[in-house]
């Protein structure tokens, strides 16, 4: 979708109604757009910028602030149909420090009609890429480019992640620790803080592991049974080095015992 209106670009509040629907299934087309009008790779019932009014999307949107040069963004999607524009305020500097800003656009494999189907789509590219993650939004819009720095008519495309196969997932992820800590330990109950961060991982997970050997050491498990537990959770699946998680552990276990 465009916005017509280009006085009073770098205003938010202008923008929330009035957007044109139009098609763009060509690079070439995107490029025309977003370089002219205030735009969005969604597309909005009635023109009216809300995420419960998405209805459709044919391309993913990536903004990229600092962190990855344009030089970088180019190389990492070159295989993709995409567009690579500018921003406005491209090497403009940082606290002395001058940032590459630019936008990615990628075509995905189909039109996309979910809402959620979208938004987990561009988590997970917003993820992988470090773009800013502002751009999962189904309600994003973009400020025009000032630059088109790549375009690529021919290439790979973006496959839609299904939503609803990640919570099935995680839902079974999810029953095979709370079974496997069912047949570990049937006779020593988990305080139900302590289960949650198994299950569901925790942001601070050195903090975590520390309570989690002084409080299940207070309850009788050994060192080696919370080792095991915190092994098969959440909390080293989500990408926490072991090492770590043992040292912290450790130290929990080391308090109760010379306390």
């Amino acid at each position: 979708m465009y916005h017509r209106n280009i006085e009073d670009i770098g205003k938010g509040s202008h923008y929330s109604k009035g957007w044109l629907g139009i098609k763009a299934p060509t690079a070439g087309e995107v490029a025309k757009i977003i370089t002219k009008y205030p735009s969005s790779n969604c597309l909005w019932g009635n023109g009216d910028r809300k995420k419960t009014n998405f209805r459709q999307a044919l391309w993913l949107g990536l903004d990229f602030d600092e962190g990855t040069t344009l030089e970088q963004g180019i190389e990492n999607f070159r295989q993709y149909i995409h567009v690579i524009g500018t921003t406005k305020s491209h090497m403009l500097k940082k606290n002395g420090v001058a940032h590459h800003r630019f936008r990615v656009f990628l075509k995905f494999s189909e039109l996309c009609v979910s809402k959620d189907d979208y938004e987990f789509t561009c988590k997970k590219w917003v993820s992988k890429y470090n773009a800013d993650k502002a751009c999962v939004d189904a309600a994003r819009f973009f400020w025009p480019c000032k630059e088109i720095v790549s375009l690529n008519f021919i290439g790979k495309v973006v496959k839609i992640l299904n939503a609803d196969d990640e919570v099935q997932r995680k839902k079974e992820e999810y029953k095979k620790r709370t079974d496997k800590m069912k047949l570990m330990y049937p006779d020593k109950g988990i305080p139900a803080h302590i289960q949650n961060k198994l299950r569901f991982g925790t942001a601070n997970r050195n903090i975590a592991c520390y309570g989690i050997g002084s409080d299940l050491t207070k309850l009788g498990f050994s060192f080696e049974e919370i080792v095991s537990l915190v092994e098969n959770s959440a909390i080293i699946s989500n990408g926490f080095p072991i090492n770590e998680a043992l040292s912290a552990i450790k130290s929990g276990v080391e308090k109760v015992r010379h306390s």
